[in-house]
């Protein structure tokens, strides 16, 4: 899910030179705060939680999938695992030409998004074959390339619609179509 940048602004001539300077966006989090509750696991929890992902829901697969994570072994595998895979030289093939040579500057590719932030999108992704995350634009200069930081979600807040046949993810605001998924 991808938030707007922010568009316009105001002039700003004593600051900076003349520039004009993009207004902040607020530092908002639109994702739901909710408790874990790791004790009471078992097979047969385990079994209707895929169930429930199997058809859409992926909220109790979502949580057993978190409760993994509080055990330092399989923690330690996963980091292993997600901070070798970003630790790979950084190559790009297929594609559009200039997007590849964008994306191929190894300077500009480390200021993206926090390797934090990428291993735990991919952690997701390894252990439940999805990862949410939503694109928050960073506050710019006028004329600066806009940047993003990302902001890593639990995948509980996601679910398919079969009526419409589309990802939505559950945000304070409501329920929104996943970017990519029209």
């Amino acid at each position: 899910m991808a938030v707007s940048p922010v568009q316009g602004g105001s002039d700003n001539a004593s600051a900076g030179g003349g520039m004009r300077a993009i207004a902040p966006l607020p530092a908002v989090s639109r994702e739901y705060q909710y408790h874990l509750d790791s004790d009471n696991w078992t097979p047969d929890k385990v079994r209707c939680a895929i169930s429930a992902a199997e058809g859409g829901n992926l909220e109790s697969l979502s949580d057993f999938v978190e409760t993994m994570f509080s055990d330092d072994r399989v923690d330690g595998v996963l980091g292993t695992r997600t901070f070798g895979l970003l630790g790979l030289p950084l190559t790009f093939q297929g594609g559009d030409v200039r997007a590849v040579e964008a994306l191929s500057n190894q300077e500009v590719w480390e200021t993206l998004h926090s390797e934090s932030e990428l291993s735990a999108l991919l952690t997701w992704g390894i252990t439940l074959g999805v990862g949410l995350a939503q694109r928050i634009p960073i506050p710019r200069t006028y004329g600066q390339p806009q940047r993003y930081k990302l902001e890593v979600w639990s995948p509980r807040w996601l679910w398919y619609d079969i009526q419409d046949d589309v990802y939505k993810v559950d945000t304070t605001d409501g329920p929104e179509i996943v970017e990519g998924d029209r």
